[in-house]
């Protein structure tokens, strides 16, 4: 879809602030033609196989729990 598109869209929405997005949005495999799709999805797939994924959990548990440790020990998160 043309960068055009979503920035209509944004500005319809009462959203123009958010029109950065509009150049990134297009670039979005959920927005790709077929073929690109197809080979962009593939690609992904076999990156989030359930082995790869139990691979990474010990990284992801650990990295989580630092992460809450800090929120814990400053009593207080920026939300985002």
């Amino acid at each position: 879809m043309p960068v055009g598109y979503f920035a209509a869209y944004l500005d319809r929405s009462g959203l123009s602030f958010m029109k950065p997005l509009a150049e990134v949005m297009p670039r979005q495999i959920m927005f790709d033609d077929g073929a690109s799709h197809a080979r962009l999805r593939g690609l992904c797939m076999a990156a989030f196989i359930p082995r790869k994924v139990e691979q990474l959990r010990t990284v992801i548990e650990s990295t989580a729990y630092a992460l809450l440790d800090e929120v814990l020990a400053a009593g207080e998160m920026e939300q985002a």
